[in-house]
């Protein structure tokens, strides 16, 4: 109940920014909402051009160390910062059981060249990554060790951290976690993995792709 009004705030958050005034906020606003039968813990976290803290990007690198199990993401551009990238190595080399879906069939092939760029030092790391071959995959979730579920409007990108009004709903349930993790298991069957042989063998086009797209990911 608390997360809808949590969403409208961020709408009015948004609408003030944007109108540079201030919306005069009533009752209609928050209207009374009955009481829903179910309880999953949730946070309603954004983050954007107004906010101080980039409160969804220290949302996701808490959840990665504090992981013990598994880290689950799928991403439609991945491009993490120094920080996140090398908590994911961590976790890897620590034993976690690291994952990443990205698509085969991106909407902007040089988003995807940069996505490309991160694989081989994670996948050095211990991680196992995909890219998904039934279509164009838009899902922004990450899970961990079935418990936690982070799914929202952000990217795993530094413009998402940065520059970009984002929202996510950051989920303390593990029935919730559990389905999300079914369906990301699901993906995987519809995803191709990234082998560290495969990754080698690339052509010298696609490496020199990547590294020009590594260098500029922080505009992407």
């Amino acid at each position: 109940m608390w997360a809808v009004y949590d969403l409208q705030l961020r709408f009015i958050m948004d609408w003030n920014f944007t109108k540079g005034e201030k919306m005069e906020i009533t009752k209609r606003h928050f209207p009374d909402i009955e009481k829903p039968d179910g309880n999953v813990d949730m946070q309603i976290v954004s983050s954007g051009p107004d906010t101080k803290w980039d409160n969804i990007y220290n949302g996701y690198f808490r959840m990665v160390t504090e992981a013990n199990k598994n880290i689950y993401i799928e991403s439609p551009y991945f491009a993490p910062d120094e920080g996140l990238l090398n908590a994911l190595k961590t976790a890897a080399i620590s034993g976690v059981d690291v994952r990443i879906i990205i698509p085969a069939k991106p909407d902007h092939p040089f988003v995807h060249s940069c996505s490309l760029s991160y694989m081989g030092e994670l996948i050095e790391a211990g991680v196992k990554c995909y890219e998904y071959k039934k279509g164009f995959i838009h899902s922004k979730v990450m899970t961990i060790d079935g418990v936690v579920v982070s799914v929202g409007t952000a990217n795993m990108d530094i413009r998402s951290y940065k520059l970009n009004f984002e929202v996510n709903a950051f989920m303390y349930n593990s029935d919730v976690a559990a389905d999300f993790d079914r369906q990301y298991l699901k993906d995987i069957e519809d995803s191709v993995e990234i082998t560290a042989e495969r990754y080698k063998n690339r052509g010298i086009i696609m490496k020199v792709q990547e590294s020009f797209a590594r260098l500029i990911s922080p505009l992407l």
